[in-house]
Parts: structure tokens; C-alpha cells; sequence
């Protein structure tokens, strides 16, 4: 017996990129059981932008006893079906063959996945037989779509995943509507925040943010598609002093470069590690939440609302289905427009420490712990 038992978490990121797949991981393993992290094959294409990029190809370090960091070999297709899509199923099979046996993975694990795509595509039922399979919802299937032929076939796969899994989870509500007419055991089990990480973290303020002129009015996070960048455009307009923060990975280099050449009172701090982040978020005088108000983001509970909170920090929103859930946290804005007057409010929040409270009890009631003592209770652990 490995402690209290072994759990496979397919993912759809890399470790490195540290969300809630990773402090699920880290939760659970904190609690005895075996976690192995399984990242994304990586493409010829992947290999190809990591070499061109300087990004090592090597799996990072993690500081955990209990986490074993795994990827898989080489994938041949990327949402193609026909003989490489098989080739790949081989090649998936005999690899996790030889990890089964070399680490002793137990029969009964946990099989958890929050990209569809795995699920038949690269695994089904035949390689865990045994095995609890869940499915962690974390975003609207367009999040991990390129084009409509690749959103058909992500969809495709959830449907068969939702349908077959044990237990579906959803991060929020539309996506609990969703999964629950495929899957009755479906539960809403929203994002959480690792305070004890944030508290411990955050003493000083960075170097490269001391200098800026104030307020800062920062984000944090992956600057990706779902992110409206208009909202720091409105922003950087609105403020005659102080300073846009912006911190995290992005795939739109060449958008954010123009409007780093447009406004002075922008900053980009570039991505930041997990150990980085909770300094960032502490210098800031406002934060935001700037999804894009459409089906995605209407379908995101943000992680960052939990991070952001548990320094009481105020917090300027887009008001979308599921932040209307947390209007009492959040500055919310449906409009540009509506931005300014947004603004206005939070900077002058310092005269309210009743909502800083507030923010800060909502942080410590929704804890990784408390997330993965909901599944063990549903799962019967």
C-alpha cells in the first residue's frame, strides 16, 4: 500500500505553469497519497518552439516527496485522427506500461483529467479497468480550441468523457449545468487559494515594482485570448498618476507590445513563478479580473479572486454570469464605461475595512482543503 493510495492527474498544462491542477496535486499529496503529474505530450511543434525558444526541454524539480512529474513520448497528431492518432494510443500504452511497473502504481488509482482530449483520443477504460475516472472541468472547451474543427472534436471527446466518467467536477456554473445533463454525479467544486502559501510569500515588494508611480492597478495571470486587453487600455487612459501592472505568460506578444509602446503608464513584469507571485499581488493597490464578457468567460471562475482575496485587496471585475455570484467582492463593470467608475470606487476603498474583512473570511473559507475534503468525501476516501 502507497500511504493513502495513488492518483494520475492528466492535465492540460505544464507543472510549471502552477494553477489548481498542481495544488490539487499538492493537496492530496500533502495527505499521503502518491500523486503522479502528467503533462501534455509534447508535439513536434512544442519541440520545436521550445528549442527555438531556449526553453529546456528537461521536467522541472518539485520540492515534494509525494509528486512524480511525468510526460509522456513524443505525440505524432494534434487533433488528427487515422493511423498517427493510433500510433500514438501504442506508443501512450507502452510508455504508462513501463511507468506502471516501474513505480508500482497501484490498480485502484485515482485517474483524473481536465483536458477531454485524453480521454479516448490517447486513454480510455482498457488501460483502468479499476480505476475511479473524474473529470475536472475547469473551462469551456473553446479555451483548448485553435479552430472549429478542433473545437468539434474537443467537444466530441468531453461528451464521451463526461458521460463515462465516475464523478464530473465543475469550476462553475455553467459549466455545472453542462456536465450535469451528461452526468448526474456532477458536483461544483469552485477554485481555492493556498493561503498559507500567499501569507508566507509576500513580505517585500518587488524591486521593479518600487519605483513605479501609485496607485498600481495590477493583474495577474495568464495573458491569453479570454483576457479583454481593452480593459488595461481603459485604464492606462483613466490614470493621470499611477500604474498598469501587468504579470504573467502570454501568447499575444506582439498586441501587448503596442500597448507598452502606447502608454508610458504600463508595466509588464513578464511570468513570474508561484513562490513570485503573492509579492506582486501584495504591491498592488487594486486588482483585476478583465475576462472577456462572452461563452468563455462566462464560464471562468477565476482563480485569482481567491489569490487576490486573501490580502483584502479591492478588486475591479467583468460582470460575468459567474462573478455576478461574487458582487459583494468585486467591482464589477459591463461596459467600458462602467470601468471609470469602478476604478474610482476601489481606490477608495481604503476608508471600507469591513469589505477588506470580508474578502480576507472568503479567502480562508475556500481552501485547496477544504476542496479535496469535498472529493474524498464524494469519492468515499
Amino acid at each position: 500500500m502507497n500511504g493513502k493510495g495513488d492518483l494520475l492527474y492528466f492535465s492540460n498544462v505544464e507543472w510549471n505553469l502552477f494553477q489548481r491542477p498542481q495544488s490539487l496535486s499538492v493537496e492530496f499529496a500533502n495527505r499521503g497519497y502518491r500523486v503522479f503529474y502528467v503533462e501534455p505530450m509534447l508535439s513536434l511543434g512544442n519541440i520545436a518552439h521550445h528549442l527555438l525558444t531556449g526553453k529546456s526541454l528537461r521536467l522541472p524539480e518539485i520540492p515534494h516527496d509525494n509528486v512524480i512529474l511525468l510526460r509522456p513520448l513524443l505525440a505524432l497528431s494534434t487533433f488528427r485522427f487515422g493511423t498517427t492518432q493510433r500510433l500514438d494510443r501504442i506508443l501512450f500504452a507502452l510508455w504508462f506500461s513501463n511507468i506502471k511497473r516501474r513505480y508500482a502504481i497501484r490498480n485502484d488509482a485515482i485517474v483524473m483529467l481536465n483536458l477531454p482530449y485524453w480521454w479516448k483520443n490517447i486513454i480510455d477504460r482498457s488501460l483502468f479497468p479499476e480505476n475511479s475516472i473524474i473529470y475536472d472541468c475547469i473551462d469551456d472547451t473553446r479555451v483548448h480550441s485553435r479552430n472549429r474543427k478542433m473545437l468539434d472534436r474537443m467537444e466530441r471527446s468531453e461528451r464521451v468523457l463526461a458521460s463515462e466518467a465516475d464523478v464530473c467536477f465543475a469550476t462553475a456554473g455553467e459549466l455545472f449545468k453542462k456536465m450535469k445533463t451528461a452526468n448526474p454525479r456532477t458536483y461544483l467544486l469552485p477554485n481555492a487559494v493556498s493561503w498559507e502559501h500567499f501569507l508566507s510569500k509576500s513580505a517585500t515588494v518587488p524591486a521593479d515594482l518600487a519605483a513605479l508611480p501609485r496607485p498600481l492597478v495590477g493583474f495577474v495571470g495568464s495573458l491569453y485570448d479570454h483576457i479583454d486587453f481593452g480593459v488595461f487600455e481603459r485604464i492606462a487612459e483613466i490614470l493621470k498618476e499611477g500604474t498598469v501592472v501587468l504579470v504573467g505568460f502570454t501568447n499575444r506578444e506582439e498586441e501587448l507590445g503596442r500597448l507598452l509602446a502606447r502608454y508610458k503608464n504600463m508595466y509588464y513584469a513578464g511570468a513570474k513563478s508561484f513562490d513570485e507571485v503573492p509579492a506582486y499581488m501584495k504591491a498592488f493597490d487594486v486588482c483585476l479580473s478583465p475576462f472577456n464578457i462572452d461563452t468563455v468567460g462566462n464560464s471562468v471562475n477565476p482563480l485569482k479572486l481567491y489569490e487576490y482575496s486573501i490580502f483584502g485587496m479591492p478588486i475591479i471585475g467583468a460582470r460575468t454570469k459567474e462573478m455576478e455570484n461574487y458582487a459583494d467582492l468585486v467591482y464589477l463593470y459591463s461596459t467600458p464605461e462602467e470601468i471609470e467608475p469602478a476604478l474610482s470606487q476601489a481606490l477608495d476603498e481604503h476608508r471600507d475595512d469591513a469589505r477588506k474583512r470580508q474578502r480576507i473570511q472568503f479567502a480562508q473559507h475556500n481552501s485547496w482543503q477544504a476542496r479535496v475534503d469535498q472529493i474524498e468525501q464524494i469519492l468515499g476516501h
